[in-house]
């Protein structure tokens, strides 16, 4: 009897994709960084030096990775810093605490390893300032995230006082509402059954990780990418134009083959686990003590996707302090994944969003 091929390793499969990555037109300009936080985590992020006294940190969403940014240096000012990081655990980044520790994979713990690794960048990585950012001498940011990386940008905008070697002008969520709206809603069947992935992800630790695994990382990743994608010129699949589709199935194979790791899946769903046991507690003691984002806050949403079930601009009227929220609806069928289906849309609302911020001409 023939023995069960070897399963291919997180190195084999990684040099894979950097294989795959070098031969399309992305990234151009940027330098791949592997910063160690401490001895359990190491962040990978894509670097790119601009001339402005800003730096946009753009934080990837679930199920994929910084690739999903890869039309950044199209549609963004050419003047920006851009700091692109994997989640802990997510791509190319790694973390090997026990995925038990759910307090190591909540949004606060992902937020501090990501702004200690752009602190290690600006300090002391070759590139990086020559001044450094301190507590007197704060560097400039702007965060934009999707999805998971919008949560984390969430808690960033919520603990702002922990980041005192940086000036945060303001936060910019794409497609997500508060994770206690989330769970909340899943009281109404037909919410719960759309957004099934919530409960499951967070399920007791093993058995979501086991049938991810039984079933294909991969083909997960392929299911979710088709299940919460649009259906309009440039949705995933949707009525797109032949071109349109080849850029889609760019982000397909290097999300999905990243959930080829073991690591990933089960760093993935701890994420999730700790957004149930511990990222929504956080926000209901905020919620009950009256604390509100501070800082200017822009939120996109995909009218089919997430508009469809919630009131996302009334939602976050109320998480955001004053008149410091601008909110902007995805039309045209445009689904979850709007950086990579319809990205001239999504940056261009997110740049009219940020010229306000920085009142740029």
């Amino acid at each position: 009897m023939s023995l069960p091929p070897t399963p291919p390793t997180d190195a084999s499969i990684n040099t894979s994709i950097h294989t795959y990555e070098s031969t399309l037109p992305y990234f151009n300009g940027f330098t791949n960084l592997h910063i160690a936080i401490d001895d359990y985590t190491n962040i990978f992020a894509r670097v790119r030096p601009g001339t402005s006294d800003v730096i946009l940190v753009m934080i990837h969403g679930y199920p994929q990775s910084s690739w999903m940014y890869r039309y950044a240096t199209k549609y963004l000012p050419k003047e920006f810093t851009l700091f692109i990081p994997d989640i802990p655990g997510y791509g190319f980044s790694t973390i090997n605490t026990p995925t038990s520790n759910i307090e190591a994979y909540n949004k606060l713990s992902h937020a501090r390893s990501i702004l200690h690794a752009l602190d290690y960048y600006l300090n002391r990585s070759p590139g990086g300032s020559s001044i450094g950012c301190t507590s007197d001498n704060p560097q400039k940011i702007i965060l934009l995230g999707h999805d998971r990386g919008a949560r984390i940008t969430q808690r960033i905008g919520f603990n702002i006082s922990e980041f005192p070697q940086f000036d945060i002008l303001g936060i910019f969520l794409a497609d997500i509402v508060p994770i206690v709206i989330q769970f909340s809603s899943l009281a109404d069947p037909i919410k719960a059954v759309s957004t099934f992935h919530w409960a499951f992800l967070a399920a007791q630790q093993g058995l979501p990780e086991g049938m991810i695994q039984a079933f294909g990382g991969e083909k997960w990743v392929e299911y979710c990418l088709g299940k919460w994608g649009g259906s309009g010129p440039g949705a995933a699949h949707g009525p797109a134009e032949t071109a349109e589709k080849e850029k889609i199935e760019e982000g397909v194979y290097v999300h999905s083959m990243h959930f080829k790791k073991q690591s990933v899946v089960e760093a993935s769903c701890a994420d999730y686990r700790a957004a149930a046991h511990s990222d929504a507690e956080k926000e209901k003691r905020e919620w009950e003590d009256g604390e509100r984002i501070q800082v200017p806050t822009g939120v996109v949403f995909s009218e089919k996707y997430l508009g469809s079930r919630y009131d996302v601009p009334g939602v976050w009227k109320e998480w955001i302090a004053g008149d410091k929220l601008k909110t902007y609806g995805l039309g045209n069928g445009v689904g979850h994944f709007c950086f990579e289906e319809a990205p001239e849309m999504a940056y261009g609302k997110f740049n009219e969003w940020v010229k306000d911020v920085l009142e740029m001409p």
